[in-house]
């Protein structure tokens, strides 16, 4: 476990400073969607993995921290575009507290489906990656429809 966090902190700290980069430049939509989309790929190898050696453990969760994490960049970009200037800490606030909200409710879903058999093996947590694979996908459909304060307003 310290060797998956290791090498998935450490691939996450340098390409975080890629995504925000290229979210700078191609914009914030784009690059969530992007990243979004190449989460999809590590997430569901890690909810599926069967039992592998270490090394391919690490490139699996390794590719899972950098994706995974890296949609918080744009995410960040576009939450903070979201409201208007004078209702951003109003907007921040309550984005915390839903986010808190999200992660008990996450927590407990997860809860539901993940159990063990009665010889130790973890059972379900295909059904959390199949899960998070459409979540992604509303995410990535959804983000589009966002009316930005930075942009115009749409006709």
């Amino acid at each position: 476990m310290p060797l998956v966090y290791l090498f998935g902190g450490v691939a996450t700290l340098f390409t975080a400073r890629l995504w925000g980069r290229l979210t700078d430049r191609w914009g914030k939509v784009r690059m969530f969607r992007i990243i979004s989309l190449a989460a999809v790929l590590p997430m569901m190898a890690l909810t599926h993995l069967p039992v592998v050696p270490v090394p391919v453990l690490i490139i699996v969760t390794t590719a899972f921290f950098v994706f995974v994490s890296g949609r918080m960049v744009p995410g960040m970009a576009l939450l903070t575009a979201a409201p208007a200037p004078a209702m951003r800490g109003s907007f921040m606030s309550v984005n915390g507290a839903l986010q808190s909200a999200a992660m008990g409710v996450s927590a407990w879903l997860g809860g539901v489906m993940i159990s063990r058999t009665p010889e130790g093996l973890v059972q379900g947590y295909g059904h959390t990656g199949w899960f998070a694979l459409v979540t992604t996908l509303v995410m990535v459909w959804w983000v589009g429809h966002l009316r930005l304060h930075t942009q115009a307003p749409k006709p």
